[in-house]
């Protein structure tokens, strides 16, 4: 299927570090990405995201000169090894080597990168496909660019282990050399690319691949959301309701303010109900460090009123479950005759299955760095949706969009509780208090456990009917 992507324009977007040693080579990064194909058919999967995706390699890939290879990663690594499979599918079909590939992760932008929610078990899924024809056609755009500077056909030009050879004259090349010159060429459409049999691949699938940040987290060089550090940031804990939707009566922080390293409380404004982003309300504590802070919230003075849900019992809920469950159901499916099964069977079998409230208890806990300055907010934050993440603290500082940026770093872990932003917009919040002074936002354990977005609480009743042999 052919496509049409937009290559005339580039602009650098690597972070500060990628860029320092990109000087001289190649940035294959366009500003005009192409979006999903159109189809009149109904979407499903990648297509039917917000965003969609991209397969352009002028966004994704970024080559030195010296022929290091730069990935930027459109989803969030959490530990499932996202960066280390979306590099070695983009290594495999550009014939790169793999030990000189690194991955960084892309700012928030889904308009740029395609849909970035990390959420489902689905960013292989939806950019295994993608990221191959990306890498497949940086591959042929070096050996055009190879070809045309040895004057000879490009399809006697050939990439293999990060070099480009022409083997009637027996020439080789570096990737970097040509990486400038790769760079000027248009990306090839879909229907030119020769994407890799399996039967070819040195990385997919195979089980002796090294995770890209394998070095840096046993190391302990990785940077996670909770190791931001950036010049004259303070350190913000929240006293949040005891009771979901609760609100605060009084409070008196005279104590707080008494302990050294405390510089502010604040008031945080109550969310509405609905709780769409739950933890935005409460009593914050800013100090000069985080334990000064939690010092600080415990030697507050709160009163709370619980509201309508002071009155809620998990017990009791369990049991309102059981007996819905236990009542006849409406009928979706039906082959055969259960009842008449049932009555012949040899054995009976039934059970019951009850999921409680979950903590997602990540082992890193929410932690979120927001500097406001000249009218424009930043964030550095383990999120999985950073995307999410740029709109709550646009509606909550009422700020434009455009003059949100997020930076992604490495999670501590997840599991779903870091696609909600609540604790990126109280770091948002306390820092536009203080005029915009950077406010990094961390929870303990505690504050994880009591205040997380739990798994949703089910019930399930299965019956079967098993003949002599033990089969259903």
């Amino acid at each position: 299927m052919t496509s049409t992507r937009h290559s005339d324009v580039i602009e650098n977007v690597s972070r500060r570090h990628a860029v320092q040693m990109l000087s001289g080579g190649l940035v294959l990064a366009v500003a005009l990405p192409r979006t999903a194909r159109a189809s009149a058919a109904p979407e499903f999967g990648a297509d039917a995201e917000p965003g969609g995706w991209r397969d352009n390699p002028k966004l994704f890939v970024q080559i030195a000169s010296d022929g290091h290879i730069t990935f930027i990663c459109p989803r969030q690594e959490m530990g499932q090894g996202i960066r280390t499979s979306l590099a070695f599918t983009l290594a495999d079909e550009m014939e790169a080597d793999l030990a000189r590939v690194s991955a960084v992760q892309a700012d928030g932008d889904q308009a740029k990168w395609g849909n970035q929610d990390t959420d489902g078990s689905r960013s292989l899924r939806h950019f295994y496909m993608p990221i191959r024809r990306a890498g497949a056609a940086a591959r042929l755009m070096l050996e055009q660019a190879a070809a045309a500077r040895w004057g000879v056909p490009a399809s006697e030009v050939c990439a293999g282990d990060h070099m480009l050879t022409h083997e009637k004259s027996g020439r080789r090349i570096g990737f970097g050399a040509v990486a400038a010159a790769a760079s000027a060429l248009p990306v090839p459409a879909d229907n030119t690319l020769r994407l890799k049999a399996p039967s070819q691949f040195r990385y997919i699938g195979k089980d002796k691949v090294t995770g890209v940040d394998l070095r840096d987290i046993t190391t302990g060089r990785a940077q996670y959301g909770i190791d931001i550090r950036i010049p004259g940031q303070l350190y913000g804990v929240v006293a949040r309701p005891p009771v979901l939707g609760g609100r605060l009566r009084h409070h008196d922080a005279t104590a707080a303010l008494k302990v050294p390293g405390v510089v502010k409380v604040i008031v945080l404004e109550q969310p509405k109900p609905g709780y769409p982003v739950q933890a935005t309300g409460g009593v914050a504590v800013i100090a000069r460090n985080s334990w000064a802070a939690i010092k600080g919230r415990k030697a507050l003075k709160l009163e709370w009123s619980d509201g309508a849900n002071s009155t809620y019992s998990s017990d009791r809920y369990r049991e309102e479950l059981r007996a819905a469950v236990r009542r006849p159901g409406k009928l979706v499916h039906n082959e055969g005759d259960f009842e008449a099964s049932l009555k012949h069977a040899a054995k009976h079998v039934e059970a019951e299955y009850y999921l409680p409230h979950l903590a997602h208890a990540p082992m890193e806990t929410p932690a979120a760095t927001v500097r406001i300055a000249g009218g424009h907010c930043e964030a550095w934050a383990s999120v999985q949706d950073p995307e999410g993440a740029r709109h709550a603290l646009a509606d909550a500082l009422n700020m434009p969009f455009g003059k949100v940026t997020v930076h992604v770093t490495l999670l501590g872990g997840a599991f779903g509780r870091k696609s909600q932003p609540d604790f990126v917009v109280e770091a948002g919040l306390m820092s536009q208090a203080l005029g915009g002074t950077p406010v990094k936002v961390l929870w303990t354990r505690d504050d994880d456990l009591h205040h997380d977005f739990y798994h949703t609480v089910s019930m399930e009743r299965l019956d079967a009917a098993l003949d002599g042999d033990g089969r259903i």
